[in-house]
């Protein structure tokens, strides 16, 4: 089984307290365009990965992002 591809993303913030859409959403625009793009071309090829957002001290937040499955099985046909 293939491993799944993880993205790690830093923020400059502590996130302890904070709900898992509040941590992605600063995550996502602390991004540069260039970042977001590569997340984007990896949930094209793989259809599925983990984002790693770390905080500024270190806290660890997982995301599991994947493509709708009805997007994947239209891609494939």
């Amino acid at each position: 089984m293939d491993e799944l591809l993880e993205v790690v993303w830093s923020v400059n913030e502590a996130t302890e307290g904070l709900s898992n859409h509040l941590v992605w959403g600063l995550a996502v625009r602390s991004r540069r365009n260039e970042e977001l793009t590569r997340l984007l071309d990896i949930m094209e090829i793989n259809g599925l990965c983990n984002v790693v957002v770390f905080d500024a001290n270190g806290r660890e937040t997982v995301f599991s992002c994947a493509l709708p499955s009805r997007q994947l099985l239209a891609e494939c046909a």
